[in-house]
């Protein structure tokens, strides 16, 4: 059995043809984007993880 290889690029392509997985790609990238944004704000405002989660009340 002959079997093709694919790039990452026509993988990508291929997958993010079907509506819902472009939709949960999306979601993904939309919370890592907020994910690095907030680290990135803690960083700036010296705090660590701990002191964000005891002033959010956690």
């Amino acid at each position: 059995m002959s079997k093709k290889i694919i790039n990452w690029d026509e993988l990508r392509a291929e997958l993010l043809s079907d509506s819902e997985v472009q939709a949960s790609f999306d979601a993904e990238e939309r919370k890592a984007r907020l994910r690095d944004m907030l680290a990135q704000w803690r960083n700036q405002a010296g705090l660590t993880r701990a002191q964000v989660a005891e002033r959010m009340g956690g």
